[in-house]
């Protein structure tokens, strides 16, 4: 992952801050947004995922590391040129909103330039079920990576085993072949995969909270 300076300098302050943390990225990160916005000065962001504390301490943290909070899991970087750099922020599992798709093992975490980064395997899954959580669908950016891993090679039988354990074999082998084929992931599918998904992880109490007792601490 090729750095820019507002996100070598996020870095350095969340070090300092003496965080446990690992930024989400992988081998086609770049080579995606590139793909998709047809441009070369895309605009940076980063996405990060925290171990060992908790929401209200790590808001506090990430105050003190001069990072504005925008809503719920987003937070921003004002750079020394005045550029912004967008972060979104994960506590130990990938989710959006009350959906936790999966838990980030830190025994899987890699180290790239001085800092932790996610395993290649974490970040094909994240690439394949969170856009379908967040977009209820893919970006061409996901749609890229995706098929440049299977094209790779790195759609392996561990990984088909990663995702069958989230959301079964059935849709595994469903999602991985209509990407495969270029085929447009259907509404039900989704709907099912979210279905499945609200059972695990705590998911469907925090869709109660939410939802019916309207609490927004998600």
């Amino acid at each position: 992952m090729s750095l820019d300076k507002n996100i070598k300098d996020v870095i350095t302050k969340l070090q300092k801050e003496r965080l446990s943390f690992a930024i989400i990225t992988g081998k086609y990160e770049r080579e995606g947004a590139l793909y998709e916005q047809k441009r070369n000065n895309i605009q940076p962001d980063l996405d990060i995922v925290f171990f060992d504390i908790s929401k209200d301490q790590l808001h506090k943290k990430l105050l003190n590391c001069s990072l504005e909070h925008v809503n719920h899991n987003t937070y921003r970087y004002m750079g020394e040129n005045g550029s912004l750099l967008p972060i979104d922020i994960y506590i130990e599992f990938i989710n959006t909103g009350y959906y936790y798709i999966f838990k980030i093992d830190v025994k899987n975490l890699k180290i790239s330039e001085g800092y932790n980064t996610i395993s290649e395997n974490d970040y094909i899954v994240y690439q394949i079920l969170e856009p379908l959580i967040k977009f209820s669908g893919y970006k061409k950016r996901h749609i890229y990576r995706i098929k440049q891993y299977m094209k790779d090679g790195y759609i392996t039988t561990d990984i088909k085993q990663y995702l069958c354990r989230i959301i079964g074999c059935f849709f595994t082998n469903k999602l991985l072949e209509s990407i495969k084929q270029g085929k447009t992931i259907s509404g039900t599918t989704i709907k099912m995969i979210k279905v499945m998904l609200m059972f695990k992880h705590g998911n469907f109490f925090r869709m109660i909270k939410q939802r019916v007792l309207k609490d927004e601490s998600i």
